[in-house]
């Protein structure tokens, strides 16, 4: 009868331990904020014009099938975060072919094929300033000898980002983890690794290099 009336009644007393239990657990951190919908994100300050986003094959696949990407002016993360989950959580997404042109403030979804080597991407940078960039998986885990630096600028000297963060938490890219935990910590290859010079690679099927555009690295229009 004490038991049945404690399940259906709890005290004052019991019901206050159980609110200050959840209280404590809020103040641990557990569930204080939702975890970020991308894997990585990077901000940089960039001149107005063209730039190159790269993302290429290890071993004849790609790292994962898909990846959102986002981009937005402002001087930080935390300054443009909360606009960055209304646009990755909204509903209009541009599913964006390699050769394409991303713009600023869309949510775009790029789907690799894995007929190809490499795609590229345009970045449009109207205005110079501060930018923050936002992508469901780390860049550095669609780097290849193919693309080298994942971004580029449209002389195809590497931009290096000036902050970034990662969390891979919550992520399964089965055996991509050693990419995530290299992402954190390393930086871009060396502009040797740009592989602007491709004599070495005479014996690449160089009609799979890059999807819709050709093999153009010495084109900058």
């Amino acid at each position: 009868m004490g038991l049945t009336r404690w399940l259906v009644s709890p005290s004052t007393q019991q019901m206050t331990s159980a609110l200050m239990a959840v209280m404590v657990i809020l103040g641990n951190g557990v569930q204080l904020s939702e975890a970020a919908d991308w894997e990585w994100s990077g901000e940089v300050s960039l001149k107005a014009g063209a730039h190159w986003w790269y993302a290429g094959a290890k071993n004849g696949a790609y790292a994962d099938a898909t990846m959102k990407f986002l981009c937005l002016k402002g001087k930080s993360v935390a300054a443009v975060e909360a606009d960055a989950h209304s646009a990755w959580d909204g509903t209009t997404v541009e599913t964006l072919a390699a050769g394409g042109t991303i713009t600023c403030g869309k949510l775009y979804q790029f789907v690799f094929d894995e007929a190809h080597m490499m795609h590229r991407y345009k970045v449009d940078i109207t205005d110079s300033g501060d930018y923050v960039f936002f992508t469901e998986h780390f860049p550095i885990e669609f780097e290849s000898c193919e693309t080298g630096h994942f971004f580029k600028t449209k002389e195809l000297v590497d931009v290096e980002f000036s902050g970034e963060e990662g969390d891979h938490s919550g992520h399964d890219h089965g055996d991509h983890a050693d990419d995530h935990d290299a992402a954190v910590t390393t930086t871009a290859p060396a502009a040797a690794d740009d592989h602007d010079d491709h004599a070495d690679h005479d014996d690449h099927d160089h009609g799979r290099r890059l999807l819709a555009t050709g093999d153009d690295h010495d084109d900058h229009d």
